[in-house]
């Protein structure tokens, strides 16, 4: 009897170790000694990053500077341009009208849009003058493959042709209309990075007869509380948007935020927020679609959003067409699933003590990042304001920050790298 109760207890323990979702005083206190000494070595200007469980915030630090030319500490509630973090937020709202039955997830988006229906796949390019022929499409683009990225709409920054289509078409200006550009492949035949979430944001005001920034502050940052996203930023919070690093041969150069740009509202890019405010969304997924007794959506269609939904296929590597804006990208090509705007961590090379199979992630192109670990019970935000996306100096904070993450939790030994890029010192230049 004795010895039941006593194999009772350490497996209690066990579990409870490996399912641990908070943090001690010394693991807070070991996180931030790390994240500040990323910014003291200038490796990067500036970070912040947040964890939490289904319920609280369980750690959260910021390091560094907002604006390295005006001496401007970066504080945790400054705001930041999250780019293609905004994805998640437009496939939320996208099965939110599915629930409604305003959609269906394999409507043609020419039922809404009907131009989309003029876009044609490439068919043959000439690499020496960029031209090119197309043909008809066998099938319609469906809701489905815009929500998984396999519709073939790209990203010029992402695909070597449409680049090339691109710097002819416009100078080089990296990010047109999805309209401009043919198909790379066949609806539903491969995944492709691309613009397939702006084809989604109109969809979402031509349904709703309301634009974007409207309709997701009813719908998503009122009842959430998200109250520092906006697509325009107002002018009394102009002084907590963080300064912009672009990062080349070793050397950051600052280009400052002053909030007077003209708006970008789409469904794939153009929000701007903070760490406490996306978290507040994350640990909604986490909580399966509500959060703190608000119900954003079912917990049937978080599941959907979150697992396998392009087959056999797989993420694959986006190359980093134009440079100054991403290196190739993501890190676990060939492994890795997508669902409806998430990439899907398969046990595929699983590396220990990094998160588990199953969680789900994204990130935007100004080095912001997020996962969800369902198994874990945890969300965590990194924000960075640096281009490249997937510059290496980023990957290794993310990837050391995540490991420290676990290890302190699992209460395992160190698994960080420690990169030459990491220890190299840099210069800082501003740009007005």
């Amino acid at each position: 009897m004795k010895l039941f109760i006593l194999a009772g207890f350490i497996f209690l323990l066990f579990s409870n170790k490996m399912n641990a979702q908070s943090l001690s005083v010394y693991d807070t206190r070991t996180l931030d000694k790390y994240l500040q000494s990323l910014t003291t070595t200038e490796t990067v200007p500036g970070l912040v990053t947040m964890v939490a469980n289904k319920k609280r915030v369980i750690y959260k630090s910021v390091s560094g500077f907002n604006s390295i030319s005006k001496n401007d500490t970066l504080l945790i509630d400054d705001i930041f341009d999250i780019a293609s973090m905004t994805k998640a937020i437009t496939c939320v709202v996208i099965m939110q009208l599915y629930e409604q039955g305003r959609l269906r997830l394999d409507d043609s988006a020419q039922k809404y849009l009907p131009a989309i229906a003029n876009l044609q796949v490439i068919d043959k390019f000439n690499r020496a003058d960029t031209t090119y022929t197309t043909r008809p499409v066998a099938k319609p683009i469906t809701i489905r493959q815009l929500l998984t990225h396999t519709s073939g709409i790209g990203y010029a920054f992402c695909n070597d042709t449409l680049a090339m289509i691109s710097q002819k078409k416009n100078g080089n200006q990296g990010l047109p209309s999805y309209l401009s550009f043919p198909l790379l492949h066949e609806p539903g035949t491969a995944w492709t990075y691309g613009m397939s979430m702006d084809v989604l944001g109109d969809i979402i005001e031509s349904i709703t007869d309301t634009t974007l920034d409207k309709y997701y502050y009813e719908k998503i940052f009122k009842p959430l509380g998200m109250l520092n996203t906006f697509y325009t930023v107002p002018t009394d919070k102009y002084n907590r948007l963080t300064s912009f690093y672009q990062h080349t041969n070793g050397q950051f150069t600052e280009q400052p935020s002053d909030g007077t740009g003209k708006p970008s509202i789409k469904g794939g890019d153009g929000l701007y927020s903070t760490a406490e405010d996306y978290t507040k969304f994350l640990q909604m997924l986490l909580n399966k679609g509500t959060f703190k007794g608000v119900k954003i959506l079912n917990k049937a269609s978080v599941n959907a959003m979150t697992k396998n939904q392009i087959g056999n296929l797989f993420v694959t590597t986006q190359p980093g067409a134009l440079p100054k804006l991403a290196d190739s990208f993501p890190a676990r090509s060939g492994k890795d699933k997508f669902g409806y705007g998430f990439v899907i961590r398969t046990s595929a090379d699983h590396e220990p003590g990094t998160r588990n199979s199953g969680s789900y992630d994204w990130g935007g192109l100004f080095n912001t990042y997020y996962w969800v670990d369902t198994l874990r019970g945890i969300t965590a935000v990194v924000m960075m304001q640096v281009r490249p996306f997937y510059d290496p100096v980023c990957i290794d904070a993310l990837n050391n920050f995540e490991k420290m993450i676990y290890q302190l939790l699992n209460k395992t030994p160190s698994l960080l790298v420690s990169s030459d890029k990491q220890k190299s010192k840099f210069s800082f230049v501003a740009q007005n």
